[in-house]
């Protein structure tokens, strides 16, 4: 590839910093980086299916069913058994989960502005369609 960066390694490195600003405003919160995203989604739509919320997130039902069982853990989330297929379960925000909404609201939003500062909306808009591009082919390439 020549001197230039990979495109991967580009996005790692994008990651690496991006965990380590959520890092810095999620300090003493008691919330792990790695959760803030979870929380975000259940947040905007509390009450989703674990295989829902798996979806809107573009992750594997074991990476969510162990990130949900930590969130669990820490008092955050709730299952509840949907009242019309019990083999399914909803999750929903409990009041310490719903406390920290602000402050993960805010954490994500932060992170986002953030990233895109200096950015134009034609360069935004871009970097979204590229990005969903890019994962689209490795979804496809994984299920060939």
């Amino acid at each position: 590839m020549g001197k230039e960066e990979s495109v991967i390694t580009l996005i790692a490195g994008f990651m690496r910093a991006k965990r380590a600003r959520m890092d810095k405003l999620l300090a003493g919160q008691g919330i792990h980086p790695a959760q803030a995203p979870m929380l975000f989604s259940i947040f905007k739509d509390n009450g989703l299916t674990q295989k829902q919320l798996g979806e809107k997130m573009h992750l594997r039902p074991a990476s969510v069913t162990i990130m949900l069982k930590r969130l669990q853990r820490a008092g955050l989330i709730e299952k509840t058994p949907d009242t019309k297929d019990l083999r399914v379960f909803r999750i929903y925000l409990t009041e310490k989960g719903k406390s920290l909404k602000d402050t993960v609201m805010n954490a994500v939003e932060a992170v986002e502005q953030d990233a895109v500062k200096g950015l134009g909306a034609e360069d935004i808009a871009a970097i979204r369609r590229i990005m969903a591009t890019m994962r689209g082919n490795l979804e496809k390439a994984s299920e060939d």
